[in-house]
């Protein structure tokens, strides 16, 4: 189906040239359907089966996007969604959450914390059950209950920053912060649980493969596999001379990770035995690996797109 996209109805001092083009397409967050980002804070969802725009809102503060933040935004968790509803991260600490299929604002929350170094904030989202966990890198994470938006927790720290989205594990969660400490909170209250410097020095453009809910970090060329009980870093993984940057993925009792040049590794998820590597001949990022239902597949930078067998073979 062709996808047809409406013009947007704004003032004529405010319309461009690019008016009623999306900024950023997401096929991936939603099932069933495209979502489509706007200038001017406007989102829309198309439906996959069809191709028709469903509902079209403004829902993000009204101003231009950076076009260098829309690979922020594919990057970033400020999406998230589960059971028919989409949560929004907008500028300035305000979140939004709305009915997938028709649009409809079910709730709204603006964090008293604003702005962060000058600059409007944006929560960083994660969804367990029933619950919504938003990490402000001003220093907090609030939980909410997903289909009603209540507050259930806030835990707040002073020198915490969190700078990926807070993974809940029972009471607690965990994040990684600005100066690259992994960071262990009880949701409510904020007591520290655990606190490890896995990523000193980190450089804006350094690259890392991390996953809080399966518990591993790469870094530079150490992958720390983490206790999900205590909180105790074991080295699962040292690759000398090469950065881990993609993923990690997982399968069953497999797990996929990638280096900066090119390299993917299968390993065991338990044991951390390497089963194979395999080399693809170039640069791999953050979002290069998938797990399909054929297979692994690995883009990379160049726009290179690679199939792998699934499993230990």
């Amino acid at each position: 189906w062709p996808g047809k996209l409406p013009g947007l109805e704004l003032p004529p001092e405010d319309a461009a040239p690019d008016q009623g083009i999306p900024m950023l397409i997401r096929p991936d967050v939603a099932q069933g359907l495209v979502m489509a980002m706007f200038d001017y804070g406007y989102w829309g969802a198309i439906s996959l089966k069809t191709g028709k725009m469903l509902w079209l809102k403004s829902i993000d503060a009204t101003q231009r996007i950076n076009r260098y933040f829309t690979e922020e935004f594919i990057r970033t968790p400020y999406l998230a969604f589960s059971n028919n509803i989409l949560v929004f991260a907008c500028q300035n600490a305000r979140i939004v959450a709305l009915k997938a299929d028709t649009g409809e604002q079910v709730w709204e929350y603006q964090h008293k914390d604003t702005k962060y170094s000058g600059k409007g904030q944006r929560a960083l989202l994660s969804i367990t059950g029933d619950r919504v966990c938003a990490a402000f890198i001003s220093g907090a994470v609030v939980t909410f209950d997903l289909s009603k938006g209540t507050k259930i927790y806030e835990a707040r720290g002073a020198d915490w920053h969190p700078v990926t989205a807070a993974v809940p594990v029972k009471d607690e969660c965990s994040f990684i912060s600005e100066n690259g400490e992994y960071v262990r909170v009880q949701l409510d209250g904020g007591r520290v649980t655990a606190r490890k410097m896995v990523m000193e020095n980190r450089l804006p453009l350094m690259p890392a493969a991390i996953d809080l809910a399966n518990g591993f970090i790469g870094y530079k060329d150490v992958l720390w596999k983490i206790d999900p009980v205590d909180g105790k870093f074991e080295k699962a993984k040292e690759y000398p001379k090469h950065l881990f940057a993609a993923g990690p993925v997982f399968d069953d009792k497999m797990l996929y990770v990638g280096t900066q040049d090119g390299w993917v590794l299968g390993m065991n998820r338990e044991s951390s035995a390497e089963k194979w590597r395999v080399h693809v001949g170039g640069e791999l990022t953050e979002e290069s690996l998938i797990v399909a239902d054929f297979g692994i597949l690995v883009r990379t930078k160049s726009g290179s797109v690679f199939c792998l067998k699934r499993g230990a073979d």
